[in-house]
């Protein structure tokens, strides 16, 4: 279920960059990193039209975090397995059995 916004606090912005807008919007935490991730887009031109061309690309960045139920992470499969095998307390009785 999507979680609304914090009142007051806005998880995007839009800001000029040169001759174009940059779109940003906080999409959450990397699950594995911590580290802070964002979306962004750059949307040439500075006129009202470009800045409507950004607030559509801010809401369509709002729809696509609303709907995934996690962060996408940059790290690779192989490294968090070797992770949580790192940080696991396997059972004493079942960790023999691996070895078979």
């Amino acid at each position: 279920m999507a979680q609304p916004e914090e009142p007051g606090r806005r998880r995007g912005s839009i800001r000029q960059r040169g001759s174009s807008l940059q779109v940003r919007f906080f999409a959450g935490k990397d699950p594995v990193t911590g580290r802070d991730v964002y979306l962004t887009a750059s949307i040439a031109g500075t006129d009202r039209k470009a800045h409507k061309r950004a607030e559509d690309k801010l809401a369509e960045f709002r729809t696509q975090v609303n709907k995934q139920r996690s962060t996408p992470s940059s790290v690779k499969l192989g490294y968090a397995i070797a992770e949580w095998l790192r940080t696991s307390d396997p059972n004493p009785r079942v960790a023999p059995r691996h070895g078979r």
